[in-house]
């Protein structure tokens, strides 16, 4: 469960990041360069959003809630504003939906037929393009023997 926080709060790093630059280059007359990296933080985002544990409401939701603690922390350390009380109550309330409705995770299953074969797909494109560094199953065999679940977060070389 900590290591799906971890790649959510990347994933929203990533997100606001890719947005933030294009502001300080509209909005602040930065450097027109500054697109570039936000591209670059963008494709993360989107690479980063494909290895979330699977493509549902429930996953949707928790980043979600994830992306708007992330968004008070960037409001607070990079943009230096005060959070207010409203704030901080927002963000416990937040924080306490998203830790219940992680919590049910195991008693659901994220995967059914239908988002299963969809994460095949998606696991093998990654594969392919990986070399094979990306999402194979943990029981070693190939992603596309047509299994519908995955272990997103530990895809590593086996």
């Amino acid at each position: 469960m900590l290591k799906t926080l971890l790649l959510f709060f990347a994933t929203a790093i990533a997100e606001i990041l890719g947005c933030y630059l294009p502001h300080l280059w509209v909005q602040k007359a930065g450097s027109g360069l500054l697109l570039i990296p936000a591209a670059a933080c963008l494709a993360a985002f989107v690479g980063l959003l494909m290895l979330h544990p699977a493509a549902s409401g429930r996953i949707y939701a928790s980043y979600g809630g994830i992306y708007i603690l992330t968004a008070f922390l960037w409001l607070r350390f990079v943009d230096g504003v005060k959070l207010t009380s409203h704030d901080w109550l927002g963000g416990a309330v937040i924080l306490a939906g998203v830790m219940i409705v992680v919590s049910g995770w195991w008693k659901t299953p994220l995967n059914d037929d239908v988002h299963g074969r969809r994460e095949s797909e998606i696991c093998c494109r990654l594969s392919r393009l990986s070399g094979g560094w990306l999402c194979r199953r943990n029981d070693s065999t190939r992603c596309c023997a047509g299994a519908n679940k995955f272990d997103w977060i530990s895809c590593r070389r086996q």
